[in-house]
């Protein structure tokens, strides 16, 4: 080996080596949570410096590949039988939706100053109520577990991407 070749495959090995660290930069990393059964939660994540962010994308795996169900999910709990119920910040108003399998999904809820509470039981409905001359939070509606399954049971089948 000369000398030139040496120095040649160095400079080529610190050129892939700086392309590949641009190409993290750019594309970022992706930073995924399994929910339970073939359901997870994905984020791209973006390396130093950058303020750019994803929302976070709720995947249901499908013959074996994961289909987007939906983006901008904050929150999701699994309730078995390929079951999730979760919220997404999508509309700018907090929209409660659960979700079968590979059923469409269907809204339970649409909240803007409230919240709901992911429960073994189902959802509840946390919200402020004034009692005398204060304000606390309550529980005060409820969305049973079996109610929530029903409903996106029911749901039609959705539609293949493409």
């Amino acid at each position: 080996m000369t000398k030139r070749s040496i120095i040649l495959g160095v400079a080529l090995i610190v050129m892939g080596l700086a392309g590949a660290l641009v190409y993290a930069i750019i594309s970022g990393v992706s930073a995924s949570e399994s929910v339970g059964g073939g359901w997870k939660m994905e984020r791209r994540e973006y390396l130093a410096g950058s303020h750019r962010s994803s929302p976070t994308s709720l995947y249901h795996k499908r013959d074996g590949r994961d289909e987007l169900v939906d983006q901008y999910v904050e929150n999701a709990r699994y309730y078995g039988d390929e079951c999730v119920a979760y919220v997404t910040l999508k509309t700018g108003e907090k929209q409660y939706f659960a979700v079968c399998g590979d059923r469409e999904r269907v809204l339970l809820a649409t909240e803007v100053y409230e919240d709901w509470l992911f429960e073994a039981e189902g959802l509840q409905k946390l919200a402020w109520v004034e009692e005398g001359n204060t304000m606390s939070r309550r529980r005060t509606a409820r969305i049973p577990l079996d109610e929530i399954k029903k409903r996106a049971q029911s749901q039609p089948q959705r539609r293949r991407p493409g």
